[in-house]
């Protein structure tokens, strides 16, 4: 029996939905949503019986600078929250205006929202919608063709290049994929 054979009826499910729309010629604006669902009533610590439904929903937007990949502006809606005490956090979205969405994006994030004075569940939205911005952007961007003289898309297209590198086994150094941008690349300059 595998893994996947051995599940019963869920008793949580988690969503998240992210969505990247096109602002301007160099902006984009992600949407994310994290839904957490208790399927089944349950019972506080305390005793108190519970019935099942939301627990955590939590909408982000961030407006991003795409030649710059940065977060110019930050908005956090807190629909459902387990706690009321969680809404004493305010604006603590705004922490992450002006953070590069490039290498060592997740540590900071973690850093500006969580611990004590964040939110573990906004944070972990706000790191999944990194990966979802360059691709959001990118499918935006490539609904027309590049123009290779352009400095302004050679230079998106290194900071793609950069982005890529050693992310995944299709983008390591040394294997085909990353070799043929590499090459690519050269050719244009």
């Amino acid at each position: 029996m595998t893994l996947l054979e051995m599940a019963e009826e869920p008793s949580h499910r988690r969503t998240v939905e992210i969505s990247t729309h096109r602002v301007d010629d160099t902006h984009v604006l992600a949407v994310g949503e994290l839904k957490d669902l208790r399927l089944k009533e349950y019972y506080l610590i305390t005793g108190e019986k519970k019935e099942a439904g939301t627990i955590h929903h939590m909408k982000v937007a961030l407006l991003v600078d795409t030649a710059r990949m940065i977060i110019e502006d930050a908005e956090l809606e807190m629909n459902a929250v387990p706690r009321e005490v969680c809404r004493e956090l305010g604006d603590f979205i705004e922490r992450i205006k002006g953070l590069s969405i490039s290498k060592g994006f997740t540590l900071k994030v973690r850093s500006l929202l969580g611990g004590c004075e964040g939110c573990t569940h906004v944070m972990t939205l706000v790191i999944d919608m990194a990966p979802a911005v360059l691709q959001g952007y990118w499918t935006i961007r490539s609904s027309k063709p590049l123009d290779l003289k352009s400095a302004g898309d050679k230079k998106r297209i290194r900071m793609m290049e950069a982005a890529l590198k050693n992310t995944c086994h299709v983008w390591r150094e040394d294997g085909p994929s990353y070799k043929k941008l590499k090459e690519e690349l050269e050719s244009i300059d």
